[in-house]
């Protein structure tokens, strides 16, 4: 019997799940889905406890490799042969603030072999790595299964990065897989040209540029959130909390806490 399996890279300064963890952990064993949970800090006690409670197999591990790291260490664990649709996702994300299940529905319509909520356009196309979804048809083929045996145990984040990150939705689409976002980079960019005009657009990206490095779920939570992507980043808490230019995303990222935990 197939199974819908979801992988979950966790990390924390400290031994308890980040709080922002649980409404979606929730969502997704309400969607079907079964779960690891992988965390680079000591889940013990009353968490671990919960954890296994909602049915979840939890990996406890040192954090090298970072995500790429913790997915490969579970999915040494599982026999692919067993799982008809994979989620790799990790908790830089918040959320979900609108359902997944509708998402799912549309993905499936969409007729790709892999996709995730949102794409990056540097170094290469590809699928942002906080949340990937896989089918049947990659999760069965030798170059899914090659690629992970090529993961090596980095500690440069930038190294990732371009080797896994980047690397993950090149290597698939060479070897003839299909894949798209949910949002695309280029929508978000053109809402925001049609708002702010061109000029003021260019010498915002290259004001911002440092910081964010065009990344749109760093740079266009609000915007994103209006175009159907249902989370927001992590770091952008820190971010905008410590950015006095910033107050009306520091609420808009304020307000969004208060809406996961309602």
């Amino acid at each position: 019997m197939s199974v819908k399996l979801v992988v979950y890279a966790h990390f924390s300064s400290s031994d308890d799940v980040v709080a922002f963890a649980w409404p979606y952990l929730e969502s997704l064993l309400g969607l079907g889905f079964e779960l690891i949970f992988v965390s680079n800090s000591q889940i013990c006690g009353p968490e671990r406890l919960r954890l296994e409670s909602m049915g979840a197999k939890v990996i406890v591990r040192d954090n090298i490799g970072l995500d790429f790291g913790m997915w490969k260490a579970a999915l040494n664990r599982v026999d692919l042969a067993t799982i008809s649709e994979l989620l790799l996702t990790n908790s830089s994300i918040m959320g979900p603030v609108l359902p997944l299940a509708p998402i799912f529905e549309r993905a499936r319509q969409w007729n790709c072999d892999f996709w995730g909520m949102t794409d990056n356009a540097e170094l290469a196309p590809h699928l942002q790595s906080y949340f990937i979804v896989l089918n049947e048809k990659v999760l069965r083929s030798e170059a899914f299964r090659d690629f992970w045996k090529s993961v090596l145990p980095y500690r440069s984040k930038d190294q990732i990065v371009m080797s896994y990150e980047v690397g993950f939705t090149v290597w698939l689409q060479e070897q003839g897989f299909t894949w798209r976002p949910l949002v695309y980079q280029r929508d978000v960019w053109n809402a925001h040209i049609g708002d702010r005009g061109l000029l003021r657009t260019v010498r915002d990206r290259i004001r911002y540029k440092p910081n964010c490095m065009g990344n749109v779920v760093l740079l266009f939570p609000d915007r994103l959130l209006a175009l159907g992507m249902p989370f927001v980043k992590s770091s952008l808490l820190e971010y905008v909390r410590l950015s006095a230019k910033n107050p009306e995303s520091a609420k808009f990222i304020d307000s969004y806490i208060l809406s996961i935990n309602s």
